[in-house]
């Protein structure tokens, strides 16, 4: 099976986290959306201790909400002493309702409006990772008005391929998320922030894309030796502190059997050994260093019950087909990306299971 907490029982059904799902789906109805808490909490704890070995005391991961954001999610956010990264008003609220500690909470986002920024202060959001100078005005009125300096870190894209899907690139120069480094802007963007008196600039930001395996190292050694290179000039021309460097999320998680199977520590570990050279090299004193892992938080941790409707086989190609009941706004990523996925039927008993072809 793709997953450990995935199995075949004595009936022939498909079990998760060690339950029948053909009994879960009989009793709740379907679709049905199954989590494994006992699965979350251990990936935020292989982070959470991977990530302390690995860069010292004082950085953490930071859950990305986006992967799935609900009261239950956020409260075992708090259990486990992560953080978390926000991006809208609405996840800022569903986790200050499960009572998250919001100075753990990093508001992200490209589009955030006035009434956003308002929003997020007053909800006491530690930290705002600001996108453009525009924003960088809008945070600093609204901080002005509250009597506050306002933590904020810069996203910057150091111009990498993170060698995934074009359509979750993220950290070329062209990106719409961030100021490029190579263009000279990002620069201006330090001296901007610098010169608001209400904003209390804490470091820097990039995520280079998601799902990217990296399997040599590269995509996040080079992007850390770019931000770090960045930041030791900043200290030079500026007298800017790097407090915090924060390379954001990506590393990939298994959809078919054919994609690697990271080790996070492991993985950590060497990212961790890369970064305290780069930073001796720069002249620079260790940061904070945060990571914002979302789907491999969760990707194993879940599965979606759907319910087939139809079944029929195609003349030209004697191929079955299953039709499915399921929103539109089910069917997730994968066919907007390009993804693969791995699908499997929950009972031996269905027809032609051999050779499955799933018609969302």
């Amino acid at each position: 099976m793709l997953c450990s907490n995935i199995g075949i029982n004595e009936s022939g059904h498909l079990t998760f986290a060690g339950e029948d799902t053909v009994r879960l789906a009989a009793h709740y109805k379907t679709p049905l959306y199954l989590m494994d808490e006992d699965r979350i909490r251990e990936n935020c704890r292989i982070y959470k201790t991977a990530m302390e070995r690995a860069f010292g005391a004082g950085s953490y991961p930071l859950y990305a909400s986006k992967a799935a954001s609900f009261k239950r999610m956020y409260t075992i956010m708090q259990e486990e002493k992560m953080a978390i990264d926000v991006v809208s008003a609405g996840e800022i609220a569903t986790a200050k309702r499960a009572g998250f500690s919001m100075e753990r909470a990093f508001f992200h986002g490209n589009n955030k409006t006035d009434a956003d920024v308002s929003y997020a202060m007053a909800a006491n959001v530690g930290y705002f990772v600001a996108d453009h100078e525009e924003e960088l005005e809008i945070i600093s009125r609204e901080a002005k008005s509250r009597g506050i300096r306002q933590k904020v870190l810069l996203r910057l894209t150091p111009g990498i391929d993170p060698h995934t899907y074009e359509a979750v690139a993220t950290g070329k120069v062209d990106s719409k998320f961030g100021v490029a480094i190579e263009t000279g802007q990002a620069e201006h963007f330090v001296q901007h922030a610098l010169s608001l008196p209400n904003l209390r600039l804490m470091g820097y930001h990039c995520h280079v894309g998601s799902q990217v395996f990296d399997e040599d190292g590269s995509v996040y050694h080079n992007a850390a030796k770019i931000m770090l290179t960045f930041a030791a000039d900043m200290k030079v021309k500026y007298g800017a502190e790097l407090q915090m460097l924060d390379l954001g999320g990506g590393y990939g998680v298994r959809y078919t059997d054919e994609d690697e199977a990271i080790n996070i520590p492991a993985r950590l570990a060497e990212l961790g050994a890369h970064l305290k050279a780069a930073a001796e090299k720069a002249g620079l004193p260790m940061p904070r260093f945060l990571m914002e892992p979302g789907r491999s938080i969760v990707a194993d941790a879940g599965m979606t019950l759907y319910t087939v409707v139809a079944f029929c086989i195609h003349n030209s190609t004697r191929s079955p087909s299953l039709f499915c009941a399921m929103a539109y706004t089910e069917r997730g990523e994968a066919p907007r990306f390009g993804l693969t996925r791995n699908r499997r039927k929950w009972s031996r008993s269905a027809p032609y299971a051999k050779q499955p072809i799933l018609t969302l």
